[in-house]
């Protein structure tokens, strides 16, 4: 028996997690040469698991790596636990896929995540150009449904939105050449800097900025950022959403599938919110200048 969740209820925060994560480079023909790549990756996921508390309920358990598929397995007590956790935040779903695709480098496409439970397993991919969830069920299987303790989510990007009177192509304009002009400032002295717009459709806006130092870290580090606006109109005025997602590396100019390259969170967490923060602020003063 086959359960579909609604996520249309969650729309925006699924939006804004799945444009993040859109792969920084053209899709790759054959998966398997960058194994070495995708294992080294697991510790950083599994310790973003941790430091959100979704590894409560849900723990990588390994990789499977197809041609043109990156499957992730996890594992999870049963459904009722999975429910559970999905009454914390509706959002796991996109937030724990989406991470997967930004930290292995791949398109959405080629990432598959399976949740293997007692009673049912939980499939979650990229299906008709939005995240698909489903829920099937073993038959025949009844699990003892023991409650496991559930902590809150932790996020280190501020979900909250910022409004506006302006209209969305004007708003990405300003979006586009302010944070254009605020990153350059911040460019290596080696490697050329890279300001690229890698999503313009609608309402959504992506940036990836890369071959910068001292932005968020300010350790001296190369750093590779991916900041993703969804801009909704409502009542005359429009909501901007945002979320940034960032890597670094020693020493090395920004290339995707490179394991020198390493995800800023969990470790970096506490800056990645402050950096979120001067963010909020830059735009504020983007869209009233």
């Amino acid at each position: 028996m086959k359960k579909r969740f609604n996520v249309n209820q969650i729309l925006i925060l699924i939006f804004l997690f799945w444009i993040i994560s859109i792969n920084i480079m053209a899709q790759d023909d054959d998966l398997k040469k960058y194994n070495k790549f995708f294992f080294s990756q697991l510790d950083d996921y599994k310790k973003w698991l941790d430091y959100t508390n979704i590894s409560e309920v849900i723990n990588v358990d390994t990789i499977e790596i197809k041609q043109d598929k990156l499957f992730l397995k996890m594992k999870m007590p049963d459904k009722h636990n999975w429910n559970r956790l999905m009454e914390v935040s509706g959002d796991i779903p996109a937030l724990i896929f989406n991470k997967f695709i930004f930290q292995m480098d791949i398109d959405r496409k080629q990432g598959e995540i399976e949740i293997d439970g007692k009673d049912a397993v939980v499939y979650i991919s990229y299906y008709s150009n939005q995240i698909d969830i489903e829920m099937q069920e073993k038959m025949g299987i009844v699990s003892d449904n023991l409650n496991i303790k559930l902590k809150g989510i932790k996020l280190s990007n501020d979900t909250s939105a910022i409004e506006t009177d302006k209209a969305i192509e004007e708003i990405k304009k300003r979006l586009e050449k302010g944070f254009e002009e605020y990153f350059k400032k911040y460019k290596a002295r080696f490697g050329k800097y890279g300001f690229n717009k890698i999503l313009n459709f609608e309402n959504e806006l992506v940036f990836e900025i890369s071959n910068i130092k001292d932005v968020v870290l300010q350790e001296g580090y190369f750093e590779y950022l991916q900041i993703g606006f969804i801009l909704v109109e409502k009542e005359g005025n429009v909501k901007l959403f945002y979320s940034i997602n960032g890597k670094y590396g020693a020493g090395i100019i920004w290339a995707p599938k490179d394991s020198r390259y390493r995800d800023m969170e969990p470790e970096n967490a506490e800056k990645m919110r402050k950096f979120n923060l001067k963010v909020k602020s830059k735009i504020n003063e983007i869209l009233k200048g």
